[in-house]
């Protein structure tokens, strides 16, 4: 949101990301390289991006893209899903659109890190990626590459399955954006009346063994008791 004397107005929003690369090895501390983009679609603006990250140590771990390290007690793996749409605006004096998609992605597992059971396997959803541009028509020519969103959703519904054969992890991924005009009305500027995008979405997927799990929950997951 832009701040304007003492209340607030959206202010469009182009491509957006934000992700962790994390590094193999270890010496003492977590390595990681933090990505992060932020356009105003036009114009200028400033924010003030944050990372916030959990890290997870163990001799087997190897964070590479769609690879895994030997077996052992815990086997990570990286990667990311890609995909691309085009949304459709209403045709009212209060323009707006809205975009839900679900989609079935999958996770494939290398072979020397095949699943023993069904509950040896979290997927998390570890950062984004959004690129958009407006797409201009004669009737409907565009103000910038950029959106006034009001509303943003990524995450994983209805949990994840490993395939029959045990060698992908089958997820269903739900996306959800909503976009709409300024209540100046652009402030006179035309409204982006259809926008293409093109969308990354990056995971981590933890593999383990049932037995190493519930040796480490305890140490893991500590109770808090709150006053």
């Amino acid at each position: 949101l832009r701040k304007l004397l003492v209340f607030e107005t959206p202010h469009r929003l182009g491509s957006v990301a934000s992700y962790l690369e994390s590094d193999s090895k270890f010496n003492g501390s977590i390595n990681g390289v933090y990505h992060v983009q932020f356009s105003p679609g036009v114009d200028g603006d400033f924010s003030f991006p944050e990372v916030h990250f959990a890290g997870v140590l163990s001799p087997s771990a190897s964070p590479r893209p769609n690879s895994a390290s030997s077996p052992g007690p815990l086997v990570l793996l990286q990667g990311s899903w890609a995909f691309s749409f085009t949304d459709n605006s209403s045709i009212s004096p209060v323009p707006h659109a809205d975009t839900q998609l679900l989609l079935n992605v999958t996770i494939a597992l290398p072979e020397q890190s095949r699943l023993q059971n069904k509950s040896d396997y979290q997927v998390l959803l570890s950062g984004y990626q959004l690129e958009m541009r407006c797409l201009e028509t004669p009737q409907h020519p565009c103000n910038s590459n950029g959106i006034w969103a009001y509303h943003f959703n990524l995450s994983l519904a209805r949990g994840c399955l490993e395939s029959i054969d045990r060698k992908e992890i089958i997820c269903s991924l739900s996306f959800s954006l909503g976009r709409g005009w300024t209540p100046s009305h652009g402030g006179g500027k035309p409204y982006n009346y259809q926008m293409a995008y093109n969308a990354t979405v990056f995971y981590t997927v933890l593999l383990y063994q049932t037995s190493y799990a519930a040796k480490y929950e305890k140490r893991i997951f500590q109770k808090v008791e709150l006053c």
